[in-house]
């Protein structure tokens, strides 16, 4: 997962785009800063990350199979960021013309989404877990409402309100 935020940095130099070079050396270089300064601090991310995997495994995680997590985490995401975001989803994989920073908000939210599943570090309560992501993914509703009038926005923004009150009322969550 180290290697994946080198996805962009490698399309945006291929495809030349003016101050990607120094941008992204801005971006190494602040990186490195952080873990530098956390080293200093006697913190090592490998071994923080070591430590995290003993005790996610030694817990209730050995107990949750992966093969029903695997789809119920994705089941629960796509639940938990609604029937809007989902359509607009749908309309941007099939049509392939929303605006790029549409595309690059949405793709970078999935990809951290996808590098959190394949990670198995949550095998449930994805819809809390895994909340800082939908943000990025709810921007997809927004191709909807680009390319219709008001009676389509009205319609996602009422899917949208309309399913979070069911989930919410029939649910009954603690959180």
């Amino acid at each position: 997962f180290v290697l994946v935020p080198a996805v962009p940095a490698i399309v945006a130099i291929r495809r030349r785009r003016p101050g990607a070079v120094p941008t992204l050396a801005g971006a190494v270089l602040a990186g490195a800063a952080v873990t530098a300064l956390f080293a200093v601090g006697g913190f090592w991310w490998f071994d923080g990350a070591n430590a995290t995997r003993h005790q996610y495994w030694s817990g209730t995680a050995q107990f949750r199979p992966f093969a029903y997590f695997a789809v119920a985490n994705l089941a629960a995401s796509l639940i938990a960021i609604g029937p809007a975001t989902f359509a607009g989803l749908l309309r941007m994989w099939k049509q392939r013309s929303a605006p790029a920073p549409i595309v690059t908000l949405v793709a970078g939210g999935a990809l951290a989404l996808l590098a959190a599943h394949a990670s198995q570090y949550s095998r449930a309560e994805v819809e809390r877990i895994w909340l800082l992501f939908f943000p990025w993914l709810v921007v997809a509703g927004s191709v909807l409402v680009s390319r219709a009038g008001g009676r389509l926005a009205l319609a996602a923004v009422g899917s949208q309100a309309v399913a979070a009150i069911v989930l919410q009322a029939a649910l009954v969550s603690k959180w």
